[in-house]
């Protein structure tokens, strides 16, 4: 399925145990909605630690969780975040160390998916993004897929960087 064919994009976003994945097996009851469960946190992972390069913040490893917003140790970061929209450029090395971290630790949850990474890829964030969803929605959608996404637990400081890149797309966050 082309992404022309899809009517929008869905963002299920909120803290863990607070009912996400409850609510996007929801929208996808009815095989118009494709809400694949949390595929994504090492794009999320990848472009925050781009981010964090590019502005020289010193003590971090690219491996901790996305979110710290309840007591941002990288302000600046989190604020050029919020002000993006994805239009970076994805180095060859963000995007193979993406590659490898899906490979390594959603091999079991997304087996199809992790089979297929090496067509994922884009020169842009927002273009990574785009051909990570297509590729959902080629393994895991229907002939009635109209609107396509993702579950992923504590992405809230990309919404705004994902609002500008994707206009169309609908953002649900749960509050527990």
């Amino acid at each position: 399925m082309s992404r022309r064919a899809l009517e929008g994009r869905i963002t299920v976003s909120g803290m863990f145990r607070s009912g996400t994945t409850l609510f996007s097996r929801m929208l996808g009851a009815t095989g118009e909605n494709l809400v694949v469960s949390d595929p994504l946190v090492y794009y999320f992972k990848a472009y925050r630690n781009l981010h964090l390069r590019k502005l020289g913040a010193q003590g971090w490893h690219p491996d901790e969780p996305t979110c710290d917003a309840f007591r941002p140790r990288f302000p600046a970061v989190n604020a050029a975040i919020a002000a993006a929209d994805l239009s970076e450029a994805v180095p060859a090395d963000v995007l193979a160390k993406l590659r490898e971290d899906l490979r390594l630790w959603k091999g079991e949850q997304h087996p199809r998916l992790v089979e297929c990474l090496d067509r994922i890829g884009g020169a842009s964030f927002a273009e990574l993004y785009r051909s990570m969803i297509d590729l959902m929605v080629e393994l895991y959608g229907g002939a009635r897929t109209r609107r396509a996404g993702v579950k992923v637990s504590w992405c809230e400081e990309f919404l705004p960087a994902m609002a500008r890149a994707f206009p169309t797309m609908r953002f649900v966050l749960i509050v527990r």
